[in-house]
C-alpha cells in the first residue's frame, strides 16, 4: 500500500513548482469533482515528500550549506 500524502497547492503558488525537475512525477492536475470545483483549474496534489525536499534544498541554497 502506498502511504504517499499529498497537498493541494494552487495557481499561482504552483506556477514555480512546475519549473523544479520532478514535478511532473511527484504532482497530479486536480480534475475531478468535487474538488476541482472547489480549488478551481490549475490546482495540483503535490507529493509532500517531493516538497520537503524541494524547500530542504531551496533552504541550503539560501543560506548556501
Amino acid at each position: 500500500m502506498n502511504d504517499d500524502k499529498f497537498t493541494i497547492i494552487q495557481w499561482p503558488e504552483v506556477q514555480e513548482l512546475m519549473e523544479i525537475p520532478g514535478f511532473d512525477n511527484n504532482s497530479v492536475l486536480i480534475n475531478d469533482e468535487p474538488l476541482h470545483t472547489e480549488y478551481g483549474d490549475a490546482a495540483y496534489l503535490v507529493r509532500e515528500t517531493w516538497l520537503k525536499k524541494v524547500n530542504k534544498e531551496a533552504t541550503a541554497e539560501l543560506y548556501h550549506l
